[in-house]
């Protein structure tokens, strides 16, 4: 079982907090773009922030001298894969809108259907082939693509709306992933790269939290006021 400070586990709240944020701002303007995707912003939002939440409080629990709770440990990318993906289809969709198009009814079918299938290959690969944490590879995968298109939906707004150096911090934020992820397949971590690792993730989601803000005031201030309802006659 790791070894954790009390002081190194408070720090990995930050980033659980920075991440919630953004996403919550992102939903938020989702809503005020495409209101029939704001559910979906909302769950992937709720997901993602969870994820960062519990993987915090599995380090607090261990510091303290609690028992080392897998599950907590072990959700992090369970819960941001679908997370991330719910958020990514909703931006599409509302961006979409945005421009006057309107995306198909069905559209909560494409996230539902692509995170079945991943957990379902990640199921098989850990119950039926017994690769250990055989679902977390598919899980992963998921979840870096559904961010990495994201970023690239935000990237591509940001330039559209004339806000390219918001753009230029959904990039970093995405770009601090990387070794971020070689961190988490290491079998053994200091707590000195622990602390490295957090000062990473905490320096990139607030990138994320800035460049979300920005963006989101930006398409905001875009929106067509909505005309205002002439009051009835006689009243």
């Amino acid at each position: 079982m790791e070894e954790f400070t009390i002081g190194l586990a408070l720090y990995d709240f930050l980033p659980g907090i920075f991440i919630g944020i953004a996403l919550f701002l992102i939903a938020r303007m989702v809503q005020r773009t495409d209101p029939s995707s704001a559910p979906m912003a909302y769950i992937g939002a709720v997901l993602v922030t969870a994820s960062g939440v519990f993987k915090a409080l599995w380090k607090l629990i261990i510091a303290t001298g609690g028992p080392d709770i897998v599950l907590l440990d072990e959700q992090l990318f369970i819960l941001m894969a679908p997370g991330f993906t719910l958020t990514m289809v909703a931006v599409w969709s509302a961006l979409r809108a945005r421009r006057g198009k309107h995306s198909p009814g069905w559209l909560w079918v494409l996230p539902v259907a692509a995170i079945a299938i991943v957990y379902a290959i990640g199921l098989y690969q850990t119950l039926g082939a017994g690769v250990e944490r055989g679902w977390f590879q598919p899980v992963m995968s998921l979840a870096s693509i559904a961010n990495l298109t994201l970023t690239v939906l935000l990237v591509i707004e940001c330039v559209r709306s004339g806000k390219w150096p918001v753009g230029v911090l959904f990039v970093i934020n995405f770009v601090m992933i990387f070794p971020l992820i070689a961190i988490a397949q290491m079998s053994e971590i200091s707590i000195a790269m622990h602390w490295f690792e957090q000062t990473l993730t905490v320096g990139q989601s607030a990138a994320f939290a800035l460049a979300a803000y920005l963006l989101s005031r930006t398409v905001t201030t875009q929106l067509p006021e909505t005309p205002s309802v002439a009051p009835a006659a006689g009243r």
